[in-house]
């Protein structure tokens, strides 16, 4: 019983000491917001940090794209030995597009369809076109300087689906819309 009871209050301090290093931590990172710096999700940058969903994401690369005068950017993002990508329409000042890679997709022919299958659900096309394309940082390779072609998938609600073709290279992506103010920023050294 004693032994029983010493378990017990072992790990109750256990969780509350855990607790207390977590809340702590919170309450050390600087709060910055964007208008402080004059620069925010749309000035991305390698080394910058994103705060999401409970993980703290760094930037390792930027990719801007550039079609017809209109510029965004899509960047990809490390938490430990995760994955993420975010991409940053600037004319888009409520939300931006937060996923990650996905592998089980295959193009047949030069160009995806009009409308796909992901996961069970149907996306359709919403835009498509070629940009020239500036990489600063680490991507993975699959993104260069130049051209790529983009497709840009959605279906009702806030899900989506992005297709890059850089060269020979396809990459594909699944996430969804995330209203900004749910993504923490803070700006790299």
């Amino acid at each position: 019983m004693e032994l029983i009871l010493a378990l017990l209050l072992g790990g109750g301090c256990v969780a509350v000491g855990g607790w207390a290093l977590r809340r702590r931590r919170r309450r050390r990172q600087p709060v910055v917001s964007e208008e402080s710096l004059g620069r925010g999700l749309d000035d991305l940058r390698p080394d910058d940090v994103l705060t999401h969903d409970g993980g703290d994401w760094m930037v390792s690369g930027v990719a801007q794209l550039m079609e017809a005068g209109v510029t965004w950017i899509e960047c990809r993002l490390e938490d430990a030995s995760r994955e993420g990508w975010i991409v940053v329409h600037p004319g888009d000042a409520d939300a931006a597009l937060v996923g990650e890679r996905v592998a089980d997709f295959a193009v047949a022919g030069d160009r995806p369809s009009d409308s796909l299958d992901h996961q069970g659900k149907v996306f359709r096309l919403e835009r498509f076109g070629r940009a020239t394309v500036e990489v600063t940082g680490e991507l993975d390779g699959r993104y260069g300087q130049g051209e790529c072609g983009y497709w840009n998938y959605r279906r009702p609600g806030d899900g989506r689906v992005w297709f890059r073709q850089s060269g020979e290279s396809w990459s594909y992506f699944s996430g969804r819309r995330v209203p900004r103010h749910l993504i923490g920023f803070l700006p790299g050294s």
